[in-house]
């Protein structure tokens, strides 16, 4: 995995991308994602974009299931939301790093929650009685 950063991020705006009841919603997002991304010019501005992706809600792989992108708009400068869903972000300590490709969003996110259970100091912080890869993601 590439470094692992435990990063306090603060409140903020942020685009939601959202694709339910999918067999392949981490394509689908990122389609939509990419094109608004492409349409503000922020591909052409930025190396990276910061983004949180999601299961939402969990399904098992050949399963319809979810996948949402949060960008955060702070420090994008002027954006077009018109059309995309501007949702408050509430902030909180998450365990971050950049990955390649999408094609390797599993694999990375296996590894991220092992990183932060594993941790001395820190906890994952799921809503009671979740369970990965049983109930809806948050």
């Amino acid at each position: 995995m590439n470094v692992l950063k435990i990063t306090r991020l603060e409140p903020c705006k942020v685009a939601s991308f959202h694709v339910k009841d999918s067999l392949t919603p981490e394509d689908e997002v990122f389609v939509l994602f990419g094109a608004w991304a492409e349409a503000n010019g922020l591909l052409e501005r930025f190396r990276f974009l910061p983004v949180l992706g999601f299961n939402h809600p969990w399904g098992p792989e050949g399963k319809p299931r979810g996948y949402e992108i949060l960008c955060f708009l702070d420090g994008l400068g002027e954006v077009d939301v018109s059309g995309v869903t501007v949702k408050d972000f509430p902030g909180g300590l998450f365990g971050v790093t950049t990955i390649p490709g999408i094609d390797v969003i599993a694999q990375y996110a296996r590894q991220l929650r092992q990183a932060v259970e594993s941790h001395p100091h820190y906890a994952s912080d799921y809503p009671a009685g979740y369970r990965h890869g049983v109930d809806a993601s948050p």
